[in-house]
């Protein structure tokens, strides 16, 4: 990865960076974790369509890691009908100028595609507010 605040695509949870891979495996719940996405990824994924884990580092250090289908040029939650919650995952130890500057960058690498959708993220998830201010 490249520059200070930058957002970079592996095409599996396993192809990620050690610091990465770490948010996966002390997700908060079932449907952030690692074995979540494995089975998303080998069994749920529609033809055409390719998981894509956005790894989000800010002054270095990883901040997020965002799951998402890619079909074409566009992104996605890589959420299916059992999903029942998606939300970007956040390092624990970010303030929210931080997790603002990583959505900024998760935006930079969406805006050549358009719009991005994200499925079943709650209302009520207490960093939809960086999420929207990035």
């Amino acid at each position: 990865m490249r520059g200070t605040n930058c957002a970079e695509s592996f095409d599996s949870a396993t192809a990620l960076p050690p610091d990465a891979l770490a948010l996966l495996d002390n997700a908060p719940n079932l449907f952030a974790g690692r074995p979540w996405w494995d089975v998303v990824q080998s069994h749920a994924i529609a033809p055409g369509t390719e998981a894509s884990f956005i790894a989000i580092r800010v002054e270095g250090r990883i901040a997020a890691l965002l799951p998402m289908l890619r079909s074409g040029r566009r992104l996605s939650s890589l959420t299916t009908p059992y999903t029942c919650e998606y939300s970007p995952l956040f390092a624990t130890e970010l303030n929210q100028s931080a997790r603002i500057a990583a959505m900024a960058a998760f935006g930079a690498l969406c805006r050549p595609t358009g719009s991005v959708r994200l499925d079943a993220l709650p209302a009520e998830w207490a960093h939809l507010s960086d999420l929207e201010a990035g």
